[in-house]
C-alpha cells in the first residue's frame, strides 16, 4: 500500500484572466485561478514529483484550494485562449452518457 505526502512548495499569483472551465447541467461555468502553487508529492511507489495547480476559492469562504477535478472538469483557460468549451462540454456530456450506459 503507498501513501501519498503532499506539501506546497511556492505560491505565486496567477495572472489576470486565468480561469477553471466546467460544464454541468448543459452549461460552462467558470472559476477564477487567483494563484498558483508549486506541489511535490512524494509516494512509497512512484517516489518524488513535482507539479503545478491553480487553486480557486471555496465556496462562501477565504480558503483557496484545488478545483474539484470531478467529471464536469474540462481544463483551464487563459486569455487569449480560442477553446470552444460549449463544444468541448457537449462532447464531454456525450461521453460520460456513453460511458454510463456500459456499466
Amino acid at each position: 500500500m503507498s501513501t501519498d505526502k503532499e506539501r506546497i512548495l511556492q505560491i505565486i499569483p496567477a495572472p489576470p484572466g486565468w480561469e477553471a472551465v466546467f460544464f454541468e447541467a448543459g452549461s460552462i461555468f467558470r472559476i477564477p485561478i487567483p494563484v498558483f502553487a508549486l506541489l511535490e508529492s512524494t509516494n512509497d511507489e512512484l517516489g518524488t514529483n513535482t507539479y503545478v495547480v491553480g487553486l480557486t476559492p471555496e465556496p462562501d469562504s477565504s480558503l483557496l484550494s484545488q478545483p474539484d477535478l470531478t467529471q464536469s472538469f474540462l481544463g483551464v483557460s487563459y486569455p487569449g485562449n480560442t477553446e470552444d468549451w460549449e463544444a468541448r462540454g457537449q462532447e464531454h456530456e456525450t461521453y460520460m452518457k456513453r460511458r454510463e450506459k456500459q456499466s
